[in-house]
């Protein structure tokens, strides 16, 4: 063939290479040609940093709410934006309420009645309790048993403990009963909503 033949070892290719079950040794040469890297075996945590976006989110089951137990104006604010902390049986709001006014004259009717012997005391329990549940404490009912005169504007106690995260009203407003008045969120415990797409 006219070519300068050039004597090759018939294991030249393949002096690094051996098979040992299922066992592959490369040559340097061959590692290169096969874009084969390596690197020795080792126990260790995988770790894999990752960029996402998201946002602090609020547990549905840590949120609250302050509403108003009985209509009336909003006479006074000591929450007064979002951010700030309620605590638990702090003053929020202070009320002027026809309604609050009128069942207090009904306690003060039933406690004169059963002071004069004219009534039995189930008719003062029951115009307490009506009070009790919206929202007046101990010592509402007891400075108003001891003055005898009702209160014009009724203090609103927080009766839970958070975060404002939303006013839901200004002074001079007139509020219904249920309304809402604070929405309140526990903060100590929150979500991270995370947006992570596949690579």
């Amino acid at each position: 063939c006219h070519m300068t033949l050039v004597k090759v070892s018939a294991t030249k290719e393949h002096e690094d290479m051996t098979r040992d079950g299922e066992s592959v040794t490369l040559s340097a040469a061959e590692q290169i040609r096969a874009n084969v890297a390596t690197t020795v075996v080792q126990r260790k945590a995988l770790i894999k940093e990752i960029l996402a976006v998201g946002k602090i989110d609020v547990p549905e089951n840590g949120t609250k709410q302050i509403t108003a137990r009985f209509g009336g104006r909003i006479e006074r604010l000591f929450v007064v934006c979002c951010g700030q902390n309620a605590v638990l049986g702090a003053p929020v709001a202070e009320l002027y309420s026809p309604d609050a006014i009128a069942a207090q004259r009904e306690f003060l009717v039933a406690l004169n009645s059963l002071s004069g012997g004219s009534a039995d005391s189930s008719l003062l329990k029951q115009t307490r309790l009506k009070l009790t549940l919206w929202g007046f404490t101990d010592q509402q009912l007891d400075r108003l048993a001891k003055e005898r005169e009702p209160a014009t504007t009724v203090m609103i106690y927080s009766p839970v403990a958070g975060t404002v995260l939303r006013k839901n009203v200004d002074l001079q407003q007139y509020v219904s009963a249920g309304q809402s008045l604070f929405d309140l969120a526990d903060l100590r415990t929150v979500w991270l909503q995370l947006d992570i797409y596949e690579t």
